[in-house]
């Protein structure tokens, strides 16, 4: 039986159906079209890079924004080994967290390491992805690289800071210990054990106003009451049965908004320094006999020649003590011998040692005394210099020889 032809009526309709369908796959392809460029826009618009890795680990996929960060154009990277952007040092780490990733499908897995730029330095990164191998769309690994360099290169400067801060805190040479807000040590140095005579075990968590030395738990009192305070004693050791000399200062440690942290404070041994000092006191008192007793006149003046101190003898051969500046060298009365020549103030021996750095000795006078006795003494006058060579002040030595002067004169 022969097919029936359909009419013109439904050849018309099946056109029109075949145009309506023809139009809404030109539809559907333009959407298509425009979902497509809205993903690579949101893709180069996000801050990480987006990558698809294969099971090889192949890189089968790079967002436009690789070159904003690393320099390398998606190109020049896809169809490349994902691992030869990696540094060698971090490389081992890498290859295990893919052996992990690629046996744990659908999970979210994140590490760091260094990736190499275009220009052959590298950048911190952290990868995050997950195995999507099972799903038909993706096939492989999806990730993203979040470039952290900023902030691994902040915590490498705070781990410089806090080793530096720890090579100081554990090498310094004075003690240091740091407490918390109830007075209980937190930490302490070596110095600071020595000096307290204990061990490290017995001090950390040990509250200091349980301390026997008084003044030092006065002072943390001070700084949990957040003032500083400084005293210098003699510290008192139960356990070591010693009593050290000591110069504390214990502060309050307060950030920016006065919240308080707790405190920290210094305490320097100051055995030798107590030593020094008494060693030089009793040199200092040595001197001052030698100077009192010696029987010469010996006299000290400054760098401007003005005379600021006179021993005993000096003043008994002078009968005063003037201290008395160079303009003012006129109040002695004396002349050279044998021409008895009167030395003007201007040309004392004294005033040309400060002025010209000089040494002056045996200079023959004949003075006149404040209390009008006359005498006959040997002048000496000697320069002292600084560390740059320049005078500094002086020493004078007056020698009375009236006596073997007038039994000189009696011998001829």
């Amino acid at each position: 039986m022969a097919a029936k032809k359909p009419t013109d009526d439904a050849l018309r309709h099946q056109i029109r159906e075949l145009e309506s369908a023809k139009a809404e796959s030109l539809k559907a392809v333009e959407r298509l079209r425009k979902n497509k460029a809205r993903q690579n826009k949101m893709v180069a618009n996000i801050g990480d890079v987006i990558v698809i890795i294969d099971q090889n680990g192949i890189n089968r996929y790079k967002s436009p924004n690789v070159e904003n960060h690393f320099g390398w154009k998606p190109e020049e990277l896809v169809g490349t080994c994902a691992w030869d952007n990696v540094h060698p040092d971090d490389l081992e780490q890498t290859l295990g967290f893919f052996e992990q990733i690629l046996r744990t499908p659908d999970v979210i897995q994140t590490m760091e390491c260094r990736y190499q730029c275009k220009d052959g330095t590298y950048q911190w990164i952290e990868f995050t992805g997950s195995n999507l191998l099972h799903d038909p769309d993706i096939k492989g690994i999806l990730g993203n690289y979040h470039n952290i360099t900023n902030r691994k290169n902040a915590e490498q400067t705070l781990r410089d800071s806090e080793l530096r801060y720890r090579l100081l805190f554990e090498q310094s040479p004075i003690g240091i210990f740091h407490f918390d807000q109830t007075g209980t040590i937190v930490d302490c140095n070596d110095n600071f054990i020595a000096i307290i005579g204990s061990s490290r075990e017995r001090l950390i968590g040990l509250n200091m106003q349980t301390l026997p030395d008084k003044k030092l738990v006065a002072q943390i009192q001070k700084a949990l009451n957040k003032h500083s305070g400084f005293y210098e004693g003699v510290y008192h050791s139960v356990t070591a049965k010693k009593s050290t000399p000591v110069k504390v200062y214990v502060a309050p440690l307060l950030d920016k908004s006065k919240r308080f942290f707790g405190g920290v404070g210094i305490v320097e041994d100051i055995t030798e320094s107590r030593r020094s000092e008494d060693a030089l006191r009793k040199r200092e008192h040595l001197l001052q006999r030698i100077f009192e007793i010696l029987p010469i006149g010996l006299w000290f003046a400054d760098k401007d020649g003005n005379l600021i101190q006179g021993n005993p003898m000096g003043v008994k051969i002078w009968g005063a003590e003037p201290r008395v500046p160079i303009s003012e060298y006129g109040v002695f009365k004396a002349w050279r011998l044998p021409s008895r020549e009167p030395i003007k103030a201007e040309d004392w021996a004294l005033a040309k040692t400060i002025r010209h750095g000089v040494t002056i000795v045996d200079e023959l006078l004949e003075i006149e005394a404040f209390d009008g006795q006359k005498k006959t003494i040997l002048n000496y006058t000697a320069p002292i210099f600084d560390d740059t060579g320049a005078v500094d002040g002086a020493i004078v030595v007056n020698l009375d020889v009236s006596d073997r002067k007038a039994l000189e004169l009696q011998l001829t």
